[in-house]
């Protein structure tokens, strides 16, 4: 007799469920919240969900923070998301035993400790040697027609990341229709594409537009899926984006178009 396939994933969200029961969460209309942390299925995502600061710059506070959050537009307002493909926690049971945590129940608690935009207690840097098994060196250099970029990997005390500089130095005297129009651009894949940060660094009066994932805190079990994903994620933002910036970016471009400050578009459903 052969099983159906509801009945096989009955028993896995029945014990998340459980488990989000059991961490104080209660059920609200499309998931689950406690206090201000929420958290729901999005299509093949995970997603946890919590308030965006009032005030916070949406294309620089976030960056450089450990975790996945980041801020999405939800119609007229900026929420703070943290995503993770469930696939991602199926490739990860493969790594545990039976006194490891649940996959589910290491991604909750990672969200939750780097909700405070600090690093998880106790968390371990992974050996760099075996983040540089997962990771192709060919894989790190990101062509796109005439232009080359390179994925940075950030591997320090208290922190694991990945980053790409779409462009190192923004020019000070850019037009300010034309850093609107930068803004809204960064903002849109932002909200559209999951874990990738977008952004502007800004450093001894120079400004760049980096695109990152931040992994600190990765459960160990899932670091070889989220550096593959993440690594795919970073690759194809890059390539999508580094020739608009440098169009936007260059002085000599002639454009009529850039000369008018962009209409802002909500984003209605606040899913990547």
């Amino acid at each position: 007799m052969t099983t159906p396939i509801t009945a096989l994933m009955r028993g896995p969200l029945c014990e998340r469920d459980a488990m989000l029961h059991r961490r104080g969460f209660d059920r609200c209309d499309d998931g689950w919240r406690r206090n201000g942390l929420e958290f729901r299925i999005a299509g093949s995502w995970l997603q946890f969900e919590t308030a965006w600061p009032d005030n916070a710059d949406p294309l620089s506070d976030h960056l450089g923070k450990p975790g996945l959050w980041k801020p999405v537009r939800v119609g007229h307002q900026l929420r703070r998301i943290f995503t993770v493909q469930e696939s991602a926690l199926s490739e990860g049971a493969d790594a545990l035993d039976e006194t490891d945590r649940s996959s589910f129940e290491s991604v909750l608690d990672w969200a939750a400790e780097t909700a405070d935009g600090a690093a998880p207690v106790g968390w371990a840097l992974p050996e760099r040697d075996t983040i540089d098994a997962y990771l192709p060196k060919t894989r790190l250099t990101i062509v796109q027609h005439s232009f080359t970029r390179q994925v940075e990997l950030i591997h320090a005390t208290g922190r694991l990341a990945l980053r790409v500089s779409l462009l190192s130095n923004l020019p000070v005297e850019l037009p300010a229709s034309r850093l609107s129009w930068l803004r809204e651009m960064l903002l849109e894949a932002q909200d559209e594409n999951h874990l990738v940060r977008l952004g502007l660094t800004h450093d001894r009066g120079q400004s760049a537009v980096v695109v990152e994932i931040d992994l600190t805190g990765v459960p160990a079990a899932l670091l070889q899926p989220m550096l593959s994903t993440s690594l795919d994620a970073l690759r194809w933002v890059a390539c999508q984006l580094v020739e608009s910036v440098d169009f936007i970016a260059e002085a000599g471009t002639v454009s009529r178009a850039l000369e008018i400050c962009p209409v802002t578009q909500p984003n209605p459903s606040g899913e990547p």
